[in-house]
């Protein structure tokens, strides 16, 4: 897994299928376990010890999150210290990384037919169709057109189960659980600011020298501090005393900030879904090659106004914030369409596909 919108999902969904009497687990490298022991989830992990150089160029490392070791000597890792875990039979194997395809799963399913092991019904999580996947189940709960969905046709064996778009987003229950209570929103008085774990680009700097402005001064701002800037003062040192921000640290769950904010600021990962289900419009700046769809498909419903992170993005943020300060029928126009993406039912939409046969 990598980032925590990867991890949240795999949390969430383990969450649910444990209502079904299914025991989870994750597997995991030391690198990911900051982000792990500080979202502080309440499940076994199994960590992946070996030395990792992740600056390796091997062909097999297809992606900007790399292993930092071969996809054979990882899926061997995994394997031996499943056994070493007292974890001999695996009846659903959950994948949710951008480095792993077809050569790590034929491995790890070699090392179960060498040991006489049944093979796990396995099932990938993924939005990037650019590499040669092997599952039973490959889910991309991006939005994606029935056109684009053929990109998986050549990289995926016959057979095959392919489940698609927002209505499989896998969110946290106490989204769906609240959804009938939020309301549309039709005034701005509360923004939230959050740029997902991560923030390489400092977007969430860029947007406060924006929002600092006294054009905003009405408008209460909470803002979500990235997990990796934790330790990074720049932010808290420049706006912790203005006087309409108010900084929170992450936690495993937004649901109590995306339900009484009246428009979002972010990124178009996995947090897309969870502003959409709570009827939240938002404007949204691309923190990553792989949301590009998701960025246009969300403008495309009119539920977002995308921003560049160009030369124009102070003086675009500013103007389009400063519109919606104004028109609120566009802003509840957005929030109406907002929800209509998705229920927040897609745990138990995908539970149940893996569910079937076992």
């Amino acid at each position: 897994m990598v980032g925590s919108g990867h991890l949240s999902r795999c949390f969430n969904l383990a969450t649910y299928l444990k209502t079904n009497g299914v025991q989870s687990f994750f597997v995991y490298s030391q690198t990911e376990f900051p982000l792990i022991n500080k979202l502080q989830f309440e499940f076994k992990f199994i960590p992946l010890k070996s030395s990792r150089d992740y600056t390796l160029s091997d062909s097999s490392l297809i992606s900007k999150d790399p292993l930092g070791i071969s996809e054979e000597d990882d899926a061997t890792e995994t394997f031996n210290n499943l056994l070493l875990s007292n974890i001999s039979c695996v009846d659903i194997l959950i994948i949710d990384h951008y480095s792993i395809s077809k050569v790590w799963v034929s491995k790890f399913l070699s090392l179960c037919s060498a040991k006489k092991i049944k093979y796990p019904k396995i099932m990938i999580i993924d939005d990037l169709a650019n590499r040669d996947y092997l599952c039973d189940i490959l889910l991309d709960q991006n939005i994606v057109s029935k056109s684009a969905m053929t990109h998986y046709d050549s990289h995926t064996q016959h057979g095959t189960e392919i489940l698609s778009g927002p209505k499989y987003a896998l969110l946290s229950s106490e989204y769906q659980s609240i959804r009938a209570s939020i309301p549309i929103r039709n005034f701005l008085s509360r923004i939230l600011i959050y740029f997902g774990s991560t923030d390489p680009d400092n977007l969430l700097l860029k947007t406060l020298q924006v929002v600092s402005s006294d054009s905003f001064l009405s408008i209460c701002f909470d803002i979500v501090i990235p997990l990796a800037d934790l330790d990074n003062k720049n932010v808290l040192t420049a706006y912790e005393n203005h006087p309409n921000f108010v900084f929170h640290n992450p936690s495993s769950s937004l649901v109590s900030h995306i339900a009484r904010a009246d428009l979002a600021i972010g990124s178009a990962g996995f947090t897309s879904w969870e502003r959409c289900c709570l009827k939240l419009p938002s404007i949204l700046i691309k923190n990553g090659d792989n949301q590009s769809n998701n960025i246009l498909a969300l403008v495309d419903a009119n539920a977002s106004i995308a921003i560049n992170d160009d030369s124009f993005f102070s003086v675009n943020l500013f103007n389009s914030l400063f519109a919606l300060l104004s028109d609120t029928d566009q802003l509840k126009c957005m929030s109406k369409n907002a929800a209509n993406i998705l229920e927040g039912v897609g745990c138990k939409l995908v539970s149940q596909e893996l569910l079937k046969s076992l």
